[in-house]
């Protein structure tokens, strides 16, 4: 009995758990692959399913759904634009951007160039036109993306530089560090299937300078991405992309291995983004804006901020998918976002957006939530009734989420005195029932609520 027992537990035991495997060369890109990917919204349930990391995991993300598809193909280096600018027959090419913004200066044509060995998957150089000249040049420390063997609880780290200079023109330089720790392993299931991989967690910091025409300039990025790789895979299984606000890591792009699917073909970026904080103390307090444009490809990204009186700082400016500012005047500011790639352009408007204080202290208020009174609750037109109790003069905003944390509205009420008010509230009409999530945002903090919309 004792041995059937065993052997019950053995069987229970190999079905339950996910053999841990090595990533090696064969299983990164090489010359001529062509690979299909989808781009998804990451929403609350993912954001559980990723949060969870170590051994013997398993993801389950076969509930997301294609927002767009796109191909990403490695070239043999004589089918670039750039084969003679590179003598080294073993690199080959992948297409970043047709036309990319760099501090104003436009470039077109930009290609990454790698090579795979068994040693490492690495980017060993970059190309692209600027006007008729040709800008392309190796990594004269090359960008060390992988470095195989890849196992469980693996940490490796490495430099890389480049630089290129254009007689009468100017000069770009790039450098920066990446360090990769592959924190997981398990099963990971997607809309393409269930797959053993690892998990990579990838920092990369980065400083882009540039000089034309004797105005130099200089950005720093700091990216985090996480990446599920899986035998034969050639790209990740998944990967989701985003930044670290105050040590916690912020989602912003979810991308992953697919097949072909009936989606849309529109492969325009959409202009989306958050904000750290609303209510900032002027003169004190750093806000960043985040983008949340799913990036197909290279993404160029304009922010207009009126009124002027602010400053960017961390070597951020309005070309950063992710600007550092602090504002210097009590009143609103109203932020413009607009992004655009080869495929087209979008752009969003948030009016008094941010709002500059004397005084930060925007939080979760319980004694806000539990004054905050909806009526009728549960819905049964499309228009509310919100009560609530303020002990500060202020700007008041509205926020109307789904269950899964998706913000469907979002409206600026305008000044609020203190004491009680009574405001009408209009419901996003998109024709389906269940909870919603109201909140309310004050210099008083954030009050929530849960409404059943019938």
């Amino acid at each position: 009995m004792k041995r059937q027992l065993a052997l019950i537990s053995l069987i229970i035991l190999t079905k339950c758990s996910f053999g841990q495997i090595t990533i090696t060369s064969t299983d990164l890109p090489v010359s001529g692959d062509t690979l299909r990917y989808s781009a998804a919204i990451l929403d609350s349930a993912s954001e559980v399913t990723f949060n969870i990391s170590g051994a013997n995991v398993n993801w389950d993300f076969s509930h997301i759904e294609p927002e767009v598809q796109g191909v990403v193909s490695y070239l043999p280096k004589g089918q670039t634009p750039y084969n003679s600018d590179f003598s080294n027959n073993s690199y080959f090419g992948r297409k970043a951007t047709d036309t990319l913004k760099i501090e104003g200066n436009v470039v077109t044509k930009v290609y990454e160039f790698y090579q795979n060995t068994t040693q490492g998957f690495t980017r060993v150089g970059l190309a692209a036109k600027y006007s008729v000249l040709t800008i392309a040049n190796t990594f004269s420390n090359p960008d060390e993306i992988y470095q195989f063997p890849l196992n469980y609880g693996d940490v490796d780290s490495s430099n890389f530089y480049f630089s290129k200079s254009i007689l009468f023109v100017g000069s770009y330089i790039s450098k920066g560090y990446r360090k990769n720790t592959v924190d997981s392993y398990g099963s990971i299931t997607t809309p393409f299937g269930t797959f053993n991989s690892i998990r990579v967690k990838t920092e990369v910091f980065t400083r882009d300078s540039v000089n034309v025409n004797g105005q130099p300039s200089a950005a720093n990025t700091h990216t985090i991405e996480y990446k599920w790789l899986a035998p034969g895979s050639k790209i990740p299984i998944m990967q989701i992309n985003g930044t670290e606000i105050n040590g916690e890591f912020v989602p912003t792009t979810m991308i992953y291995k697919d097949s072909y699917r009936p989606v849309s073909k529109d492969l325009s970026p959409k202009a989306h983004f958050t904000t750290s904080s609303i209510f900032p103390e002027i003169n004190e307090d750093t806000v960043q804006l985040i983008s949340q444009t799913i990036d197909i490809e290279r993404t160029n990204y304009n922010y207009s901020i009126t009124p002027s009186t602010f400053y960017f700082v961390n070597n951020s400016n309005r070309y950063s998918p992710r600007p550092e500012i602090v504002f210097q005047n009590v009143g609103y500011y109203t932020i413009k976002f607009t992004v655009s790639n080869s495929f087209g352009s979008a752009e969003t408007t948030y009016v008094d957006h941010i709002y500059g204080s004397l005084n930060s202290s925007v939080r979760e208020n319980n004694l806000l939530s539990d004054n905050l009174q909806v009526y009728p609750n549960p819905i049964e037109t499309n228009e509310i009734s919100l009560s609530f109790d303020l002990t500060s003069n202020g700007p008041v905003y509205i926020e109307i989420l789904d269950v899964l944390g998706k913000r469907l509205h979002y409206e600026n009420k305008g000044f609020f005195s203190s004491g009680k008010s009574t405001i009408l509230q209009k419901i996003p009409t998109n024709g389906s029932t269940g909870s919603l999530i109201i909140r309310v945002i004050s210099p008083d903090g954030i009050a929530t609520q849960k409404v059943i919309r019938k």
